[in-house]
Parts: structure tokens; sequence; C-alpha cells
């Protein structure tokens, strides 16, 4: 990965963050088949990246995430990105592999498509998610339905300069 998704968990040399191949993601999709995923609708016209996090080696999440043009926007940010899938087994779970995979994922959309995007998008399927999402200043955007809270993030300079910060704050995953 890069060198920034490196520096982030450099402090840590027993965790190692990667994009995950299919297999990979498609074990994780099947541990929460309730979960709605983009990727589910055989659609592949768009970027489609999984970042994983491998843990004393074995796999412990995936956050996998989107990025699409929007073909009626006639202006320089014409992309918006959507975070797919947050997925950690049970048995991981508060531990802040969520944090660490989705942190991991707004980085790379940020240092690869910052200046084309307009908006970061999540259905949060679990109430840990919602929450991440809220410490990160997303919006949730109307109320909840089928079980799923959409969150959304308007991207322009200073709001990718104050994200940043927040991803790389010591107070991150209080």
């Amino acid at each position: 990965m890069s060198d920034l998704l490196t520096d982030y968990h450099a402090d840590y040399p027993k965790l190692e963050l990667f994009y995950a191949e299919h297999d990979l993601y498609s074990r994780f999709r099947s541990s929460e088949p309730q979960l709605v995923s983009v990727l589910d609708k055989g659609e592949h016209d768009f970027v489609q990246r999984v970042v994983a996090l491998r843990a004393y080696g074995n796999d412990v999440g995936i956050t996998s995430y989107t990025v699409h043009p929007n073909l009626m926007r006639k202006v320089t940010r014409a992309y918006y990105a959507r975070i797919d899938l947050v997925i950690v087994p049970e048995s991981y779970r508060g531990k802040g592999i969520s944090t660490v995979t989705l942190c991991a994922a707004l980085l790379d959309i940020l240092k690869n498509r910052g200046k084309l995007v307009y908006s970061i998008s999540c259905l949060a399927g679990h109430p840990a998610i919602a929450h991440l999402l809220e410490r990160l200043d997303f919006i949730e955007k109307r109320e909840k339905k089928d079980d799923f809270r959409h969150f959304e993030y308007v991207v322009d300079d200073q709001s990718i300069a104050k994200l940043q910060s927040t991803l790389f704050s010591p107070s991150r995953n209080s």
C-alpha cells in the first residue's frame, strides 16, 4: 500500500494493511449476507478496492469502497465515492479494526482521487460503523431505513484537510 497507509500503522509491525483480492472479499462478504453491497449488482464500470487488515497472520477485517463518475457533473470534482462494506468477524470486534480499515480506505480515496471526488457516502449497517462515521464528521442524510443509516461527507479542499487531520489525530481511537 502507499507510504501514507504504511505510516498510519507503522507503530504496529504485526499489522499489515493491503489491497485484498476478490476471494478474501467474498469470504468476508459471505459472513454478512444482510449488508447491501454495490458490488453484488454486477456493475464493474467503476473503481473498486478492498482494503484489508492482517494481524499476526490472520485476516481480521476489510473495508470495500467504490469510486463512480457522475456523468451529469461537468466540473473537476465529478466523482463520488462509496464506502461499500466494513466487515470485521465477531471475534475481532471492539479492537479498532474497522477504524483502521475504514480510515485506510478514506486515506486511499483522498490520496488517489481527492481532487476529483465531491462526496463520500456510506450505508452503515452496524451501530459501531455509524458511530465511527459520526466521529469522522460524516453527516447523516435521512432517517434510518431498512436497518441502514445513510451518511455522507462532502469533499472540498477544506474538508480534505480536516478529515486528514482527524484521521491522524492522537484522539481518533477514543
